[in-house]
């Protein structure tokens, strides 16, 4: 990929520079932490004022420029970038000399090298930008020239006029720094308040094989082989064979409001110190490509039909061994599970919320009106009842929807925990994989989500579901208020489930025949565990 970056107020940050100077030459009396912009447009103001301006600039991007500082994030965006083999190219509209250096004292041009070269962004070595890659120019039109010439795939620039010019190319992705991203899109270009926000782009934009080769690379992975690509909701991965045959799995989390990739790097390095063999083993973890490397696992799923009582037993000593474990000491007792509710108020609290964005989805064909004509004359209804039978069960008992589950009654989960999320291995083991929503959780909510939970491999016998209902109460619940709180909050994870199941509707892009299957899926859900339970549970 070749990236275009323009210099000044991109790469160099000359806002304390400009102010220092400014009031050296008496343009300002203090300082006020002011834009460039803001200190250009006062400046101009004063008798003479082009001219000072123009003095200013002389003296800032000449013999003061030693003073400039690298914009903040960019030395890491470089360095990643070329680590990733990118080519980078620094395009300034830059003319050698300074409108008011009569006696042409200092060229810019070369200043602005050495300035790079001092801050180690420019050498012959090859994590540097080659010399030749630094092009400067008198005009805005020959920038874009160039920009045209070298087919740049994206450009970053502080001004946009460069992007607003018509000669700008059509094929180039034009972001501006500096901005936020709601006025960039009024512009009609992608812009962010820093790097650090174009770092996040681009890790949400490219693909998962750009994000390897990065990670390999600081791993040391010599010719990194992509095999086996896979993609969920959540995230993507491959599988990666280096130079000299060692297998590992990568995984590029998708990005929303919980850290996925912090909290599953955090949750395996505690098991992994603390005797879990049972786990996938961390090998690496980056927060600006949002993606983790683990060891590979060689493995197969479990199909439904496969299961056995053994299988359950592991899943409940897998539970049992860590509430047992000193991960209980050392996990923070703020840090809970994924969309974890401890109180009545919480759990109703959180379906409302999935009840209200179900009912503004968007209405594209008649599929979406079925399904908007079904949540507005049952499922509304539905809630309703079911909120109100739990609040009437809670204040026949005078408990309040606000009591909190104290610490001790709440268990360590994975939350996200099944046949979907582990691998048979050798001898008919278990390995448990996908801790990204692992924290502190109501074991209400654990037995209710194993028990409910949609997913095909999830479709086991109701005698094996019986059997881990069993089990689990016995070892890993200490708790005289379970049963009711079973009974109070079934229906009601039950509709949770109905509204994640719904997401598709919520979902660009679905087709029509999904949405039909997905939707049938639903009401067949909300027959079979909200009008009548299960016998077994």
């Amino acid at each position: 990929m070749r990236l275009g970056i323009d210099l000044d107020n991109t790469i160099i940050d000359y806002r304390k520079v400009f102010e220092s100077v400014a009031r050296e030459l008496g343009f300002c009396e203090a300082e006020v932490n002011r834009s460039k912009n803001e200190l250009r447009d006062s400046i101009r103001e004063l008798e003479d004022g082009e001219l000072k301006w123009q003095q200013l600039q002389a003296q800032v991007y000449g013999p003061r420029l030693g003073q400039a500082k690298v914009m903040e994030g960019f030395a890491e965006f470089l360095k990643q970038s070329l680590a990733c083999g990118h080519d980078i190219y620094i395009l300034s509209h830059k003319t050698q000399y300074a409108a008011q250096d009569k006696d042409r004292s200092c060229d810019l041009r070369e200043a602005a090298i050495g300035w790079l070269k001092h801050q180690g962004m420019v050498s012959t070595c090859y994590q540097s930008i080659p010399a030749e890659h630094i092009l400067f120019f008198d005009d805005r039109s020959h920038k874009i020239a160039d920009i045209t010439r070298l087919r740049c795939d994206i450009f970053v620039d502080d001004l946009p006029e460069i992007f607003e010019d018509p000669n700008f190319p059509d094929w180039t992705i034009s972001v501006l720094i500096g901005l936020p991203e709601s006025e960039g899109e009024a512009l009609g270009v992608k812009s962010f308040p820093d790097w650090k926000g174009i770092s996040k782009h681009m890790c949400e934009t490219y693909p998962v094989d750009f994000w390897v080769s990065r990670l390999s690379h600081s791993q040391n992975l010599s010719n990194p082989r992509f095999l086996t690509k896979e993609g969920g909701l959540n995230s993507r991965g491959c599988k990666v064979i280096d130079s000299e045959g060692n297998s590992y799995y990568f995984k590029k989390y998708r990005d929303d409001h919980r850290n996925r990739r912090e909290n599953e790097s955090e949750t395996l390095q505690l098991l992994g110190g603390f005797g879990f063999k049972n786990v996938p083993s961390l090998v690496s973890s980056d927060e600006l490509s949002n993606a983790s490397v683990f060891t590979w696992i060689e493995g197969r799923d479990l199909l439904p039909d496969e299961v056995n009582e053994g299988h359950i037993e592991a899943f409940v000593d897998f539970f049992q061994k860590l509430q047992k474990s000193p991960v209980t000491e050392n996990w923070d007792h703020d840090a809970h599970a994924s969309e974890a509710c401890f109180s009545l108020k919480q759990l109703v609290s959180n379906l409302n919320e999935r009840h209200k964005r179900l009912t503004e989805v968007s209405i594209n064909d008649e599929m979406d009106q079925s399904f908007a004509d079904w949540v507005d004359e049952k499922l509304t209804s539905l809630k309703q009842d079911l909120v109100h039978n739990a609040l009437e069960a809670y204040q026949a008992q005078d408990f309040y929807s606000t009591d909190l589950l104290p610490q001790s009654k709440r268990i360590l989960s994975p939350s996200d925990f099944g046949f979907h999320n582990c691998l048979v291995i050798e001898n008919d083991k278990l390995c448990f994989l996908d801790f990204e929503y692992f924290g502190w959780d109501d074991p209400v909510k654990t037995l209710i989500d194993f028990l409910l939970h949609p997913h095909e491999k999830m479709r086991i016998s109701e005698t094996l579901k019986a059997h881990f209902n069993s089990e689990f109460r016995k070892r890993c619940v200490d708790d005289s208020g379970f049963d009711f709180r079973f009974e109070v909050f079934f229906p009601l994870y039950a509709l949770k489930w109905v509204y994640i199941q719904s997401n598709i509707f919520l979902r660009k892009g679905e087709s029509k025949e999904d949405r039909l299957t997905q939707f049938q899926k639903i009401q067949s859900f909300v027959q079979k565990h909200m009008s009548a339970r299960s016998a077994s549970i």
